[in-house]
């Protein structure tokens, strides 16, 4: 019986003992979940800040050939692309990395101004189709300028740009012959089918072709031709690694005879005399006026005078 008392009574002191094993084991079970649970929050928050992604938005890269140093631009025909630009290298090549693309930005628009400020003719691509990565090998046409757009038959004007370097020119010029007023009205009318027929050969234009060869800094230049007094158009296109550019912004020039070159200069100096005395003419307007007033406010000062002398003739 005593032994029973005592095994109850053993029993019941080690109880405590248990239960504060057990909260101590549950209190540190509590704090250590506790705390990974808030360094998960914590990765997770972190994991938010760095990891984001846009829907519908892809990144890619662009790059092509132009003139050596030149600035190029990039946009779109929906004008979501931001203000993007890049400058070639001495070879004329470059490249937009990362560029982060909507999910429909329309047609890409590029195009280059080279170091004489000279500014190309835009190249449009199509839309990208989804998922593309990179677009390559774009090839910008030259840039095209010419000294004079009319001069006299005989005399010289240079035309003159700059492509890629080290690459084949092609200038493709237009010839068109004037038809008089008269001739022009005869096209209108009723004919027979010869005279018409005649009447379209004379307007028909002529094309030349013109071959050259671009120098290390991507410069061309060629004289326009000046042996026949007509009107002529021309661009030009650069050919690199055996593939061809779009064509260059078309010019046009003239090439005028003797009576039309001193036809030329008779309307340039009388455009000079007329603004000449336009100017003048504005400058003796506003003298003339100037003394009227000043006139008038002496006449109304004598005016003023005589009356007062009349009023009191003694003083």
């Amino acid at each position: 019986m005593k032994l029973i008392l005592f095994l109850i009574l053993f029993s019941l002191s080690l109880l405590p003992l248990k239960t504060a094993q057990a909260q101590s084991e549950e209190h540190i079970w509590k704090r250590v979940t506790q705390t990974r649970s808030q360094q998960l929050m914590d990765s997770l928050k972190i994991d938010e800040a760095n990891i984001s992604a846009v829907v519908g938005y892809s990144i890619f890269t662009i790059e092509g050939y132009t003139s050596p140093e030149a600035r190029i631009e990039l946009s779109s025909s929906q004008a979501n692309l931001g203000n993007q630009q890049t400058r070639a290298d001495k070879n004329g090549f470059f490249r937009f990395n990362n560029i982060i693309l909507p999910e429909r930005p329309g047609e890409l628009w590029l195009q280059a101004t080279d170091n004489q400020g000279l500014t190309s003719s835009p190249v449009s691509i199509p839309q990208p189709p989804p998922g593309i990565e990179r677009i390559e090998d774009i090839l910008l046409p030259p840039t095209l300028a010419h000294s004079k757009g009319f001069f006299q038959k005989g005399s010289r004007s240079l035309a003159f740009g700059q492509t890629i370097p080290n690459s084949q020119v092609e200038v493709y010029l237009f010839e068109s012959q004037d038809i008089p007023w008269f001739k022009k009205l005869l096209l209108v009318l009723p004919l027979p089918s010869k005279k018409a027929q005649a009447q379209e050969k004379i307007s028909f234009p002529s094309l030349n072709k013109l071959t050259l060869k671009t120098s290390e800094d991507g410069y061309f230049s060629f004289d326009l031709p000046n042996q026949k007094n007509q009107f002529f158009r021309y661009y030009a296109g650069s050919i690199y690694q055996e593939n061809y550019s779009p064509k260059s912004n078309t010019l046009s020039f003239r090439v005028l005879s003797f009576t039309e070159a001193l036809y030329q200069q008779i309307l340039l100096f009388a455009s000079k005399i007329t603004a000449l005395i336009f100017g003048f003419s504005k400058d003796l307007i506003f003298w003339i006026f100037l003394e009227i007033v000043l006139l008038a406010i002496l006449i109304k000062k004598y005016l003023a005078k005589k009356s007062q002398s009349l009023k009191y003739p003694n003083l």
